[in-house]
């Protein structure tokens, strides 16, 4: 059992971003009225290295090195503004 700190209204609501089974924004801020940055904006401007970075240190991810290549690894097109 673990307190992920999410509830599943914040998942099913596809306009959180959290999602990937409808669309939505690619935002997932746990307040997404404030002024930090979405994912979308987070991932434009990191890099493989600092994206892996975070991937191993705030979950333990053991394929975070691939993941982050995937995502917007040389010559990857940026992911779209959306969950889909």
């Amino acid at each position: 059992l673990a307190d992920l700190g999410l509830s599943s209204m914040q998942i099913d609501n596809n306009d959180r971003g959290f999602t990937y089974k409808r669309s939505g924004p690619l935002d997932m801020r746990m307040n997404s009225n404030d002024d930090t940055e979405n994912a979308y904006d987070l991932l434009k401007r990191l890099r493989v290295r600092k994206l892996k970075s975070m991937l191993k240190e705030n979950s333990d991810e053991e394929f975070a090195i691939e993941i982050a290549a995937g995502l917007i690894g040389k010559g990857m097109k940026i992911p779209e503004t959306t969950t889909e």
